[in-house]
């Protein structure tokens, strides 16, 4: 055998352990999928959903496959100053915060793209809408039930979403009732 063949071997064998070992270095990564704890992660492969991950480390196909993490934690949005109008023509302003869970992340991630944006615009319609149902004595000497009534239509507005309201708190309530200009009635003899 040549002895100048023999001394290129070791440099083939460098060239391609470090081949080898670049290509693992890219594979592995875009193969493994590490879910935490309070999340789940939703495989899109060629931008199709495939399966949610529970928590832990999985194995993805790479380079086609993407994970989107769905926080499973109770989720806060906050309302300053929401106005409406009561049954009775009071003007209301109010402070609110909602409180919903992931119930299905599958129709979390498939049903609507931006969820804060979402579920605080269907929220801030279902607080106005409880409040043009009640009356201004009703909202400011009674909020729980105010408050009850706006948990129950957010959950079933946003159910089919994969959410669940959890919780509604309403606070700052300032009435201000409407003055109208009206006619005096004056009672006139029929005599």
């Amino acid at each position: 055998m040549n002895p100048l063949f023999l001394a290129g071997i070791p440099d083939i064998a460098f060239w391609g352990s470090l081949g080898v070992a670049a290509l693992v270095a890219i594979v592995v990564p875009q193969s493994l999928a590490i879910i935490e704890t309070h999340e789940n992660g939703a495989v899109f492969v060629l931008g199709r959903y495939r399966r949610i991950l529970d928590p832990g480390v999985h194995l993805v196909v790479p380079f086609v496959s993407t994970v989107e993490r769905i926080d499973m934690r109770m989720q806060t949005l906050e309302f300053e100053e929401i106005e409406a109008r009561t049954q009775d023509s009071c003007e209301i302003s109010l402070d609110a915060s909602v409180y919903f869970v992931v119930s299905d992340p599958e129709a979390a991630v498939t049903e609507i793209p931006d969820t804060d944006d979402s579920v605080a615009a269907i929220a801030e319609t279902c607080v106005r809408s409880v409040l043009g149902e009640h009356t201004g004595e009703t909202v400011a000497t009674d909020p729980v039930s105010i408050q009850e009534a706006v948990l129950d239509e957010l959950d079933d507005a946003i159910v089919d979403w994969g959410f669940d309201a959890e919780h509604v708190e309403i606070e700052n309530v300032d009435v201000e009732q409407l003055v109208v200009d009206r006619v005096p009635v004056t009672e006139s003899d029929d005599d």
